[in-house]
């Protein structure tokens, strides 16, 4: 090869190398803080911080802040104090969904009622406001954020020290989730509604689709993120 055309094919290897690394540098992801107890990485990823690409190929940046075990009632009644996105990095122009609930119906609704002699509507009512207060609480803390909820997903009967039966638990987790819907209707959140995509012929977890116990597959998760962007409407954004 003679000298000319050897500088030229470096140059040309070159040229490619920089156009690839800067489309990577100027390839804006969106944000997408996802705040839950251990769902939240069940139902996105398995591990803090990755990107994912849909089928519409649009990229996003999952960033997971998971609280094993957190309760939606714990959310609620701890404001600000118990969960600010600020410290967790959040800026303008991002997105921040909350999901958490699952604890609640599995564990604790059905005892509250059961124990207590309060009615199921007076529960999730009063879980569902706070909760949503907390959320709004952290709304006005910085511009230009967008909040969603996600819905809880579906209970499973695999899970042998859950409080109740199964369809008692089903009616508990669909009554929240329609009290989350109207909360946020009212508010101008998102709604992120992923029980469709997860419940069997009686609503329950599908098996195929759980961890063998009241998770989501970590394998199984594709079109929980694929209903998050097409919810949000997320579009890829090149500057």
């Amino acid at each position: 090869m003679s000298k000319i055309k050897l500088i030229s094919k470096i140059i040309t290897v070159g040229l490619i190398i920089n156009f690839f690394n800067e489309l990577s540098a100027n390839e804006k992801l969106q944000n997408i803080y996802v705040f839950g107890d251990s769902h939240a990485s069940f139902n996105h990823r398995m591990v803090r911080d990755a990107k994912f690409i849909s089928a519409d190929n649009v990229a996003v940046l999952f960033k997971i802040r998971a609280f094993s075990a957190r309760t939606m009632h714990r959310v609620g009644r701890d404001g600000l104090a118990g969960l600010d996105v600020t410290t967790y990095g959040v800026q303008s122009g991002d997105i921040v969904i909350f999901n958490f609930g699952e604890v609640d119906c599995r564990n604790h609704i059905g005892r509250q009622r059961d124990n207590l002699g309060r009615t199921l509507n007076e529960i999730i009512d009063t879980l569902a406001i706070k909760y949503i207060a907390t959320i709004m609480a952290n709304y006005q803390l910085i511009p230009n954020v967008t909040y969603a909820v996600m819905s809880i997903l579906p209970p499973s009967d695999l899970d042998l020290n859950a409080y109740g039966n199964l369809a008692d638990r089903i009616k508990i987790t669909k009554l929240l989730n329609q009290r989350l819907m109207e909360e946020c209707s009212l508010r101008q959140l998102t709604f992120i509604n992923i029980y469709d995509l997860l419940c069997d012929a009686n609503e329950a977890l599908r098996h195929e689709l759980s961890d063998g116990t009241v998770q989501v597959g970590p394998n199984c998760n594709q079109p929980i993120k694929e209903r998050v962007v097409q919810t949000l409407l997320i579009k890829k954004v090149l500057k």
